[in-house]
């Protein structure tokens, strides 16, 4: 449809009124923007009325539903919110379950005012998440975070109240219903974070994108060793460093897709092609001063691959620890604390549960059945983006490559425009054409 079309559609509605012709320009604008329907019948009515008609009709409406019998606080505020669905649309939610100013029914032009205020700060921020969420949902909740925390005090009522608009808003957003018990956790963060020193709202933003993922985890992989949503297992830990946090917006973007249908595997067969070799040489070496016991390392950690490979036992998380000890020549461990990458521009949070994620999600991905080309990009994926170990994370993730190919029979490609190919953290849609460059590189090994 072309916008052409698209102003006819509502030329038509502005001329009949009729709620058909408006539904049919609705739809049409959905089609050509991609927005729900809840933004953008907010739009249009922040549009059409907004703020300044909001603060014109809400005197002159209180007083009428003054002068009813029987009048009380409760029916003022049903007043005030029929009002807001009708000036910001129904993205306009009001919050709940805290107290509010008491109302002078006598004279309501200030009840009005402190009222307005209160909900205009509300339904600005809603927008700002709503523009946010698709690019930055970690970034879109430190936005709500920092909003309760200035509007708001330490007062036990807000506790239930930050829970569900967190759950409307997440709703509102498109997001899958989440864990009831990871949304506690976020309102108890919430709760006990009222005054935000630097990063704190970076913190809780990662504390809601981990209780979503923590969910979908446990619904994925439920024979493992998870620690539940609902505990202060999944509380992150972050640098003071002002970076983006990339974990938690990885582990929603692997865990929305869906492995199972990779591009069609490549008809060659195997060879050695030697390309970590190669890319150690002509790129990690030089990079790292050509250092000779690195090379050395490498090389003995290329050499335990090869052997799991071209052998028959199931690959597990331990087999990828024991490569990093060869890599980092000594024993490898988990890490237990945030790690900074990209210069800096970067963080990977660190929780208690994070070992047991860990292991449980390579251990379920490295034994589930879906093709081999798939799993091989989740696992570098996951090795870059989950940054497991201390150090070596980008050998790491070039070695379980191979590991997974090879045991496959498929030949590893060149890796230099793999390492290089734009796939942002949390991107799903890259990391799908991450996968399929993959395909095409084991096409032209």
């Amino acid at each position: 449809m072309s916008d052409r079309e698209l102003r006819e559609l509502e030329r038509r509605w502005r001329e009949s009124g009729s709620p058909e012709d408006r539904q049919r320009w609705l739809l049409a604008r959905q089609r050509l923007s991609g927005k729900s329907e809840v933004l953008l019948l907010t739009e249009d009515a922040l549009a059409e009325r907004g703020a300044e008609w909001f603060r014109a009709q809400l005197p002159e409406a209180l007083a009428a539903a003054a002068a009813r019998p029987a009048y009380d606080v409760e029916q003022a505020r049903w007043t005030v919110e029929g009002l807001l669905q009708m000036a910001f649309g129904p993205i306009a939610l009001s919050p709940s379950g805290y107290d509010r100013p008491q109302l002078d029914l006598s004279d309501p032009l200030p009840a009005a005012e402190a009222l307005l205020s209160e909900h205009e700060t509300y339904v600005r921020v809603l927008l700002e998440l709503v523009e946010r969420w698709p690019q930055d949902p970690s970034g879109a909740l430190a936005v709500l975070a920092e909003r309760v925390a200035e509007l708001t005090h330490a007062d036990d009522s807000w506790y239930y109240d930050v829970g569900q608009s967190t759950a409307e808003l997440l709703r509102l957003l498109g997001m899958e219903q989440p864990d009831e018990d990871a949304l506690e956790l976020v309102a108890e963060f919430a709760f006990t974070s009222w005054v935000l020193r630097p990063g704190d709202a970076r913190r809780f933003g990662a504390m809601g994108t981990l209780t979503v993922a923590a969910s979908r985890l446990a619904s994925r992989y439920p024979s493992y060793d998870v620690p539940h949503p609902g505990t202060q297992e999944w509380r992150p830990v972050l640098p003071e460093a002002l970076a983006r946090e990339a974990l938690a917006p990885h582990l929603l973007a692997t865990l929305s897709l869906s492995w199972d249908s990779p591009p069609s595997l490549p008809t060659v067969a195997w060879r050695e092609t030697a390309a970590l070799e190669a890319y150690q040489q002509r790129f990690d070496g030089p990079a790292h001063g050509d250092d000779p016991l690195r090379a050395q390392r490498f090389a003995a950690a290329l050499a335990r691959v090869r052997a799991l490979a071209d052998g028959e036992q199931a690959l597990t998380f331990g087999d990828l620890v024991a490569i990093q000890g060869d890599v980092l020549g000594e024993p490898a461990t988990v890490r237990t604390a945030p790690a900074l990458a990209k210069e800096g521009a970067e963080t990977y949070a660190w929780f208690p549960a994070f070992e047991s994620l860990v292991r449980a999600k390579l251990d379920a991905d490295l034994a589930d059945g879906c093709p081999p080309l798939a799993k091989a990009a989740r696992l570098y994926l996951d090795l870059i983006y989950l940054h497991p170990f201390e150090d070596g994370n980008a050998r790491a993730a070039r070695l379980a490559l191979e590991l997974v190919l090879r045991r496959a029979g498929l030949p590893t490609p060149a890796l230099a425009p793999l390492v290089r190919f734009p796939k942002p953290a949390g991107d799903a849609s890259a990391y799908r054409r991450f996968l399929e460059a993959l395909a095409a590189g084991v096409d032209q090994a």
